[in-house]
């Protein structure tokens, strides 16, 4: 698969060695790229809580318990004044510093900078719950 384009509001961006891969480790990239930490200190950190909830290390309740002993905190999903769901491409305008979000049904995704850092452009899918460093 070839490397995507980055745009004004996606960087191609993965803290993984192996660049060629393309699905599976979302949840791990994004929070890798989001915390500075490097992909296999996540992974592993995500394997042992995991192990002691008894769940997969990229279940929403693994990783949410893991972000929080982090000091992040989850938000609700942002929704424009007509209520809809604000599309990740909108979402990337409103994100300076580190955010980490849910993007279509089953993706996490990493903002900075006014811009989606990922393995693929998720731009046209909507954002749900967020967290963001206290």
């Amino acid at each position: 698969m070839k490397k995507p384009v980055n745009t004004p509001w996606f960087e191609f961006d993965t803290t993984s060695k192996k660049t060629e891969q393309r699905a599976g480790d979302c949840v791990v990239r994004s929070i890798s790229l989001a915390t500075g930490k490097s992909w296999e200190e996540v992974y592993d950190a995500l394997c042992a809580l995991g192990r002691k909830m008894y769940r997969m290390p990229n279940d929403k309740a693994v990783y949410s318990k893991y972000l929080n002993s982090l000091g992040w905190t989850k938000m609700a999903a942002p929704r424009k004044e007509d209520n809809h769901k604000f599309l990740a491409h909108e979402f990337a305008k409103m994100t300076k510093s580190p955010t980490i979000a849910h993007v279509g049904a089953h993706h996490l995704s990493c903002f900075i900078n006014n811009k989606i850092h990922d393995i693929w452009d998720c731009g046209n899918y909507s954002v749900g719950n967020y967290w963001v460093k206290e």
